[in-house]
This record gives C-alpha cells, structure tokens and sequence, in this order.
C-alpha cells in the first residue's frame, strides 16, 4: 500500500497484511515444488496448479508468527532522510497500535552482491523476535547474519564478512520470522533475490543511519488467523489510518496478496 503525504519527508508506504503477502509469493513460486515449512528440514509438498497450502501448514506458519510475535504492520518512509521524531510519534501515538518499534532497512548492491542491512537500536525487541544461534554483538567489529536460503551464502559463527568494504566476524546466526522460506527474500527495489543479509546494532555502527521503517503491533488482528480474509480487510482498514495519521490527504490502494 502507497501514501502520498502533504510533503516529501512525510510520504511513507503502509504494509498491510504482512503474512499473506509472503504466502502469496510462496504460492507463486511452489506451485510445482516442496515447501519448508520449517529450516529443520521438515518438507512439505505443494501440488497442483494453484499451489494452495493446507490448513495444516498455514496453522504451523501462524503459531510461529505468533510465539515471535511478528508484527501486524510495517510503515516504511519513502524519504531518503527516513522518519523524523515527530512522525515517529505520531506512529506510536495511532489508538489502535499496541506496540510500534523502530529500525533501518537498507538494501544495496555492495560491490556486486545485493545486501540488505537492519540496524536495531537493541536486539532486545518485543515484536519480531529474532531467534539467535550464537551470541549479541558485543563490540563494533560484531554483527548477525540472515540463516542461509537458496541465494545467500551460508555462514557459520566467527567467519568474517564483508559490507560496505570493513571486515566484520560474526557472532551468531538469525531466524527472521519476516524471512520464511528458503526460496530467496528479493529486495525492495527490483525484487531480486538478497545475496547477503547482514544485522547491526546501531550502538556499534561507526555511523548513523535513518529510521527507516516501524514494525506495529495490533492486538485486535490476533483474534483472527494471520492468513484469514478477515485479517487482511482489518489490516487494510489499520494501514489506511496510519497512512492517514502520517500524510494527511493521503491517496491509498490496497494490494493484498502481495509481496512487500
């Protein structure tokens, strides 16, 4: 979803129905293939022309959205300068966001390898929990990366990687519950498949980088299943009024049911 804000610095695009739009995209690409369900190697087969998933397998895709609480909307600011403190406020401020955190997302071709950077201001978050094989950075030479998929490569803890030319180690391995399947997660720009996923905590990064999106959590979408058509209306109905809170007259168009 779009919004046209009075200003530049005030535009933002609303992601609403988060969990279909990935579903979606897995539909698309698995009509003919297997499915993880899981990165413990449990597989499951989807067959036929549509490539509809089993009540089964979404049930096991929501119960883990839910135990790492993921969110139920992702703001994203379309202005290179990211999101002031008085946007952020009004962010936190909607009525119905029960919980609103903060943090940079950043893709970028990086000497030829497409990357993508989150920066948090603490792992420690409530929603999107990451789940962590090894340890937090603990000083600036220290970051996360993203479990492998079928374009990235695999990396193991105390390997060294390479952004934006400064040599890194890495500390610990992550489970991005926004990042389910192996199929590749594309960047925002032309949809291409991330070949690297790197996670820096702002307190070690030797520079400082914008606000870029916030992840809101809404606790009256939980009563309904992530994948259900009555989520996706109610999540539509909430990312409007974000937009709304954040642009003024903003022009919107739902696109459920599709990638972010």
């Amino acid at each position: 979803m779009r919004s046209r804000g009075c200003c530049a610095r005030e535009r933002c695009i609303v992601h609403e129905d988060v969990f279909q739009s990935n579903y979606a995209r897995i539909q698309g690409q698995c009509c003919q293939a297997c499915l993880a369900n899981s990165y413990n190697g449990a597989r499951h087969s989807v067959c036929g022309g549509v490539g509809t998933l089993s009540p089964t397998i979404l049930d096991s895709f929501g119960t883990e959205l839910d135990a790492q609480n993921a969110p139920d909307l992702i703001i994203k600011s379309t202005s290179a300068l990211g999101f002031t403190g008085e946007q952020l406020a009004r962010i936190e401020s909607l009525d119905f966001a029960d919980e609103a955190e903060s943090l940079t997302v950043a893709d970028m071709d990086d000497g030829g390898v497409n990357t993508r950077i989150y920066v948090y201001s603490s792992f420690d978050t409530a929603l999107n929990r990451l789940d962590i094989d090894g340890r937090l950075p603990e000083g600036p030479g220290e970051v996360l990366v993203e479990r492998q998929n079928n374009y990235t490569q695999k990396y193991s803890v105390g390997d060294t990687v390479t952004v934006m030319g400064a040599e890194y180690t890495v500390c610990g391995i992550v489970s991005n519950p926004l990042i389910f399947d192996r199929l590749g997660e594309p960047d925002m720009a032309d949809m291409q498949p991330l070949e690297k996923i790197v996670y820096f905590t702002a307190e070690w990064l030797p520079f400082s980088m914008p606000v870029t999106d916030v992840y809101v959590g809404i606790g009256a979408l939980r009563m309904f299943g992530r994948f259900s058509a009555a989520y996706g209306e109610r999540a539509a109905e909430y990312a409007a009024a974000a937009e709304a809170a954040l642009g003024g007259a903003c022009r919107s168009a739902c696109r459920h049911n599709t990638r972010l």
